[in-house]
């Protein structure tokens, strides 16, 4: 990816990191921008996915700690609580 587009890419998706809550934005925009540019494809593609997920569902798995069925989700979850 050339570096136009990957500027593009981080913008969109630190964008789609604010969602409104002060909580889940600190958390999703950590993960973003400490962790994100080190983790494998896999893990960014799981990313894009979580944060295709509802607010509500965010702030349960975030904030109240309540587990996702997937584990990928369960796995990339626990990463962002660490932040």
């Amino acid at each position: 990816m050339n570096t136009l587009a990957a500027a593009h890419e981080y913008a969109r998706l630190r964008w789609s990191c604010r969602r409104g809550m002060k909580e889940l934005d600190e958390h999703l925009l950590a993960y973003l921008t400490q962790v994100y540019q080190y983790a494998n494809q896999q893990e960014q593609q799981q990313f894009v996915k979580l944060l295709a997920q509802s607010d509500i569902i965010l702030y349960q798995w975030l904030i109240l700690q309540q587990t996702p069925e997937n584990l990928d989700f369960q796995v990339l979850l626990s990463k962002i609580n660490l932040n």
